[in-house]
């Protein structure tokens, strides 16, 4: 005869077996694994294959468009439409930020080429749609704009006897990062004569070195920059020759 086992209390429970771990899911994220941003709303995708033919960009058409998106719908948005997505808002945020700087550094126009914006982005790893540079850099006019002689022409090379590549040669803007490269060299050259006679100290907030250079700029120049916008360019020189 089967014993018969004592009735639980009541509000008891049968014991339960292991429990199953419930695998991670990642948060998500306006962007896909591809690091693209979605589209709804004030995020309109961008027609890529026209933007990458224009001949400049401003700015914040830059932003957008390296974003993927259409710049006119986000620059007519209401603030709420466009606090629907708030990574992409900031990212087109930084980028405007970004190319701002760059144009008041002097490293690029005001209205910029297609494959300028490009190149700044990939100093920085920046991710933007692959179909921009697909087409801009097939579009012969945006690599070369210039007066000068071709450097391929018999008797201009663009390099002086010891080979090396002189100041007035055209090839180091038609190269792909021969521009960017130009312009860090210069920033060296400022920078080094900075620390070595003109009081500069990276460390230091406050340094003198913004007024010695307009002081010496006034016996040469008569427009002359404010001491914040000298003061602003030296930090530039900092950031990007420590980079």
């Amino acid at each position: 005869m089967t014993k018969s086992l004592p009735p639980q209390p009541e509000g008891h429970r049968k014991p339960k077996g292991p429990q199953k771990r419930i695998p991670y899911s990642p948060p998500l994220t306006p962007a896909n694994d591809a690091g693209e941003f979605v589209f709804g709303g004030a995020y309109q995708p961008a027609e890529l294959g026209r933007w990458a033919t224009f001949p400049r960009w401003e700015a914040m058409e830059a932003a957008c468009v390296t974003c993927g998106f259409e710049p006119a719908p986000i620059q007519n948005a209401a603030a709420e439409a466009l606090e629907t997505q708030p990574e992409a808002l900031a990212e087109i945020g930084y980028r405007t930020s970004l190319f701002q700087r760059s144009i008041k550094a002097g490293m690029i126009e005001e209205h910029f080429a297609p494959m300028d914006a490009i190149q700044i982005l990939e100093d920085r790893n920046c991710w933007y749609p692959t179909k921009l540079k697909e087409v801009a850099s097939e579009i012969p006019a945006f690599n070369r704009i210039t007066s000068q002689p071709s450097a391929t022409q018999p008797g201009n090379s663009g390099a002086n006897d010891n080979g090396v590549i002189s100041p007035e040669s055209e090839c180091r803007f038609t190269s792909k990062s021969g521009r960017t490269k130009v312009i860090k060299l210069y920033q060296q050259m400022l920078l080094a004569l900075s620390l070595e006679h003109l009081d500069l100290v990276p460390e230091r907030p406050q340094n003198p070195t913004a007024k010695l250079i307009l002081q010496a700029m006034e016996k040469h120049f008569e427009r002359l920059p404010n001491e914040d916008t000298v003061r602003d360019h030296i930090g530039h020189w900092i950031n990007d020759v420590m980079e």
